[in-house]
């Protein structure tokens, strides 16, 4: 406890020496490139996207008015299209290691409009400190590892119209599930029920990015669809492996502006997965769905979220399990460019008694001066059976 309360004293200090700090770009190209401030297409202090910042998104990466490259330009600047980002952390555990400075990664950001109805995007990390792949699909430790995150090609049948249709090729994921907790967020850390795999040998995660194409369509009166079929789930926990499932997996979004402020939509998954050999158990594939509803509420100071996900698992040998969670978050701009957050999750794989976990998550983020922002997070983790968890982690993620 006098570890914890030591890290939270030496994080405060530092994040006072940043509370007068003014606007940025959280990706600094695209601001270059559309000449907007960053609270145009984030919330306050944080990742999080306005309708603004949506839209800039599904459009394409580009604005509404952006024409695009054009035959012949020489005016070309390759910075308007590429930027570079770290994210240095410092974690303090109540078990061990008890404290621990990292470089968490350090990735490449490009993309923009192309030609015509054509962009692109890449989001791809030189280093990052994680886990790799065993060859069964399982994981194991390593100090660090690239890893390819987004990168897709897309088309736009109208980049200035209020409708539009549009197709996606390459390692993505659905954009509802990026604007809901995975992508632009508050805190450092993603949603539980996003983020988490649904355990039982089974690595999917909503927020998986897997090869395939989508198709969506988008227009004036706040409709957004997106369908997409994708390799088999499990990619976010086995980053760029070539994939081992022949069946190919289905997601559908919906989303729909009920007004200016408030966003409601839904999700749904069906795949396969093979889970790997264990003990006396052979190799066997989980065919599993997956759901879900979530609602997002934002005026220029306050944003809300919430989101729930059920589903359905084989289990080995006959019948079924249901897991769902949910996630009830706030945001509240204290200053301009100072966010304060709190979110709560919990969480239930259907796996017997240890299955139930709860996350309490709460801090500030604040934007720094044309670097990026300074995250300070405290998390407690509530699982039956194990020890009580407290996290405190500081985050500086800076980008050019």
């Amino acid at each position: 406890m006098r570890r914890t309360h030591k890290a939270i004293v030496a994080v405060a200090i530092l994040c006072g020496f940043v509370a007068a700090a003014s606007s940025a770009l959280a990706v600094p190209a695209f601001g270059r490139k559309t000449g907007l401030d960053c609270t145009s297409c984030h919330f306050g202090g944080s990742n999080r996207l306005t309708r603004m910042g949506l839209d800039f998104l599904v459009r394409g990466h580009r604005m509404k008015d952006d024409q695009g490259i054009a035959k012949g330009d020489k005016s070309l600047n390759v910075l308007d299209y590429m930027s570079f980002s770290s994210k240095v952390r410092y974690t303090a555990n109540n078990s061990s290691p008890y404290t621990a400075f990292d470089v968490e990664s350090f990735s490449i950001y490009t993309g923009g409009p192309l030609s015509g109805g054509f962009s692109y995007f890449v989001e791809y990390y030189l280093h990052e400190r994680g886990k790799a792949a065993s060859s069964t699909g399982g994981q194991v430790d390593t100090a660090t590892r690239s890893k390819l995150a987004d990168a897709y090609l897309q088309w736009n049948s109208a980049p200035q119209g209020d409708a539009y249709y549009y197709v996606r090729a390459g390692q993505i994921y659905p954009y509802a599930v990026y604007v809901n907790g995975s992508g632009g967020r508050l805190s450092i850390s993603r949603p539980t029920v996003i983020d988490g795999d649904l355990g039982g040998g089974n690595l999917y995660t909503p927020r998986d990015r897997a090869y395939g194409l989508s198709a969506g369509y988008a227009n004036g009166n706040g409709y957004r669809m997106e369908a997409g079929i994708v390799n088999s789930g499990g990619t976010n926990k086995r980053a760029n492996l070539a994939e081992q499932n022949t069946f190919k997996d289905l997601f559908l979004t919906v989303e729909k502006d009920l007004t200016s402020e408030l966003t409601f939509g839904l999700y749904g998954y069906n795949g396969r997965i093979n889970i790997p050999a264990a003990g006396s158990i052979p190799q066997w594939e989980d065919r599993f769905t997956r759901y879900g509803v979530f609602s997002r509420y934002e005026t220029e100071s306050l944003a809300l979220s919430a989101a729930y996900f059920g589903g359905q698992n084989q289990v080995y040998g006959g019948g079924h399990r249901n897991p769902d969670g949910y996630y009830l978050e706030a945001g509240y701009n204290v200053q301009p460019t100072l966010t304060g957050f709190a979110r709560y999750d919990h969480v239930y794989n259907d796996l017997g008694a240890s299955s139930r976990r709860t996350d309490v998550t709460f801090g500030v983020s604040q934007r720094l001066t044309d670097v990026g922002r300074l995250v300070l997070q405290f998390s407690t983790t509530t699982v039956p059976g194990s020890p009580y968890k407290r996290q405190l982690q500081a985050e500086l993620n800076w980008l050019f």
